[in-house]
């Protein structure tokens, strides 16, 4: 283990965060909205590797959020980046090592649902896997979703007292890197998906086997796949998920808050 993450996991076990937030795609920028208390880049934490996508920066820093102590990880790991799942799932691990009990995982989403425009707001209430990785798929009897029903009244609260439309639904996680067709859309759709992503589902199911509490939300950037004609770009995505960003900042230091508040 190196000395700058035994320092830096010093610091986090002193602060004692309540919650940890996988930031997503051009969410990144909200670490600077906030005093930064402690910080590593994601090579120098055992079993991490650096970022390869635009918009993650592959940062983990320890904030102050609203006053309150967060954990921020600036990027993600995604199977489309060839990575196996034990890298993708790593940073979930990683959380569970440093002792902080929940989660929310955000990322920016394709709006399947005629209600979901860009720049909506969507709390994650279960998820389908679209083209899951052979090695990641585990067939079971039927299991209830593994998204916190507390953190998502918590989540539905604290949207409200922003005055911030919070919409609730099914997210549908694919591979990529390729968008979707018009066809997978619809498909999507008839199966119950109000959005669609490349990340996410892994993260959260792993989190509850750890026994974190997890909750996600899911900024819609653009329209999914055949929902308006136009073509899909990452760049496009990464600039409303900036745009965004500050509706989402606002609802994590709201969240940070009441679970500081509750223990």
């Amino acid at each position: 283990m190196s000395e700058a993450f035994s320092a830096f996991a010093a610091q986090v076990r002193q602060h004692s965060p309540q919650l940890a937030v996988i930031l997503g795609s051009g969410m990144g920028t909200l670490a600077a909205d906030w005093p930064v208390l402690a910080q590593l880049r994601y090579v120098e934490i055992p079993g991490m590797v650096a970022t390869t996508v635009v918009g993650h920066a592959g940062m983990l820093t320890l904030n102050a959020v609203a006053g309150v102590p967060v954990l921020l990880f600036q990027g993600r790991f995604h199977f489309y980046e060839g990575h196996p799942p034990q890298q993708v799932e790593r940073p979930v691990r990683l959380i569970a090592e440093l002792g902080v009990p929940h989660l929310l995982a955000t990322n920016a989403a394709g709006g399947i649902a005629m209600t979901l425009g860009p720049g909506s707001l969507m709390a994650i209430r279960d998820h389908l896997w679209w083209k899951s990785p052979a090695d990641a798929v585990q067939f079971q009897s039927p299991r209830p979703s593994v998204y916190s029903p507390r953190l998502i009244g918590l989540l539905h609260e604290v949207a409200a007292s922003l005055e911030l439309r919070l919409h609730q639904g099914v997210y549908c996680a694919v591979t990529g890197p390729s968008y979707e067709t018009s066809a997978e859309i619809r498909a999507m759709r008839s199966w119950g998906a109000d959005a669609v992503g490349m990340s996410t589902a892994h993260e959260m199911e792993t989190a509850a086997k750890l026994g974190i509490e997890p909750a996600a939300i899911s900024l819609i950037t653009n329209a999914a796949a055949g929902m308006t004609g136009e073509s899909l770009d990452h760049h496009e995505v990464l600039h409303e998920a900036a745009r965004q960003a500050t509706n989402i900042g606002r609802i994590i230091a709201g969240l940070a808050t009441r679970l500081a508040a509750t223990t």
